[in-house]
């Protein structure tokens, strides 16, 4: 799949890239090729034409579950860690090393809520020898979880975070929000070719802490080495 932003005044007629885009239609392309024109910014078309017809819809349906008497942490750092500053101590650095142990807990126990994972139920018996996570100072209570999968484009996601943090701002209650990219990605954002276990979209994990204790942004780049 090859994606062109037309709109970018690099593609308009007579420059360079134009002029490429124009050979690659004339010469490489040899036999006809279907092509789809999106417009993200303008609203759904009444009539779509039968060639695009013949591929599978992406529209962003949302999915609603309950995760319910589900293990739920507390979302407290520990006493004592801070995220920066303290100097360049010896236990400055180890404040803000346990901080830091302390959000990839969090980040694993969102991965957890996000694939449903039973290992957060109350109920739930391992083996200690197969698992030994655990959530430290849990209580007992229910996860409502909203997934949507398809084309969503950044302003959405910025408008959507925005509004449900209208509604929570200064409220105990706590809220995440997950967005991946494409599973297969061939090229990274600084035009790297990516391959095999590489090739996969950035994520971004977003949660706001109960109260007014702020928010934690995780940036995860896609890839195998990065």
């Amino acid at each position: 799949m090859v994606e062109l932003n037309l709109r970018s005044p690099a593609y308009l007629t007579g420059t360079k890239q134009f002029n490429r885009l124009k050979r690659a239609c004339d010469v490489v392309f040899s036999s006809p090729q279907p092509f789809l024109f999106a417009d993200l910014s303008s609203p759904a078309p009444t009539s779509i034409p039968s060639t695009v017809q013949r591929f599978p819809a992406r529209t962003a349906t949302p999915t609603v579950s309950v995760l319910t008497d589900i293990k739920i942490p507390t979302f407290a750092p520990p006493v004592g860690s801070v995220p920066h500053g303290g100097g360049k101590s010896a236990e400055a650095n180890y404040h803000r090393e346990v901080w830091r142990d302390w959000t990839m807990e969090v980040y694993e126990y969102l991965s957890l809520v996000l694939l449903g994972a039973d290992r957060l139920r109350t109920d739930d018996s391992v083996d200690p020898y197969l698992s030994t996570y655990a959530v430290e100072d849990a209580t007992v209570g229910s996860v409502t979880r909203v997934t949507l999968r398809g084309l969503i484009t950044a302003k959405w996601v910025e408008e959507f975070w925005a509004t449900v943090w209208e509604l929570l701002v200064g409220r105990e209650e706590w809220v995440g929000m997950v967005v991946q990219g494409f599973d297969d990605v061939p090229f990274g954002p600084t035009g790297k070719q990516r391959g095999g276990l590489e090739a996969c979209g950035n994520a971004y994990t977003i949660l706001k802490l109960p109260g007014d204790d702020g928010v934690i942004v995780w940036d995860i780049a896609g890839g195998q080495y990065e």
